[in-house]
């Protein structure tokens, strides 16, 4: 569920440590929660 909270929250983080940690950030949520299952 997207919301606006969580996409100012990733607009923070893309712009105070870079694109790149944000990405890596993503795919690790989506990961944990594949494990979970």
């Amino acid at each position: 569920m997207i919301t606006l909270e969580t996409i100012q929250i990733w607009v923070s983080l893309i712009g105070n440590s870079g694109f790149p940690i944000a990405i890596t950030i993503y795919l690790f949520i989506r990961f944990e929660k594949k494990l979970r299952i």
